[in-house]
């Protein structure tokens, strides 16, 4: 994953009541590139490496760039899309349970400390146990 290209961490999906995350990964994305999502049953959150972009929920956009994270809530309709310019690279994972519906209570898009995203991509290195860690 170092080098920034498209990576996918696919976890056993184990049904976690509390907080279930079933994928992760990292993406450097090309200028416009971009993503959709409706009549999903999962978060998704977006931490920005690098870069910027746009995220747009129910039509009204926000631009998004390094530090900020973005929350992709079921409900709703979410699209985002890479700057022309300055393409994003991210770090993005998928999750379920009590303690990811708390999300619903956060802004769509705020500053984060990226050090336990970056941190959960670590999970690569294990053979065993890595759904826990």
């Amino acid at each position: 994953m170092e080098d920034g290209k498209d990576n996918l961490i696919v976890l056993e999906n184990k049904n976690y009541r509390t907080l279930n995350v079933f994928a992760l990964g990292r993406e450097k994305c090309e200028p416009m590139h971009a993503y959709s999502y409706e009549n999903h049953d999962f978060y998704l959150i977006h931490y920005v490496i690098y870069g910027c972009g746009t995220f747009v929920k129910n039509g009204e956009s926000q631009k998004v760039s390094m530090g900020k994270m973005f929350v992709i809530k079921p409900g709703n309709i979410y699209s985002y899309y890479a700057d022309a310019d300055n393409p994003w690279e991210y770090m993005w994972f998928i999750c379920n349970g009590e303690i990811a519906s708390m999300a619903d209570d956060l802004p769509d898009v705020m500053t984060a400390d990226g050090e336990i995203f970056m941190e959960m991509l670590r999970a690569k290195d294990f053979k065993t146990m890595r759904t826990e860690y």
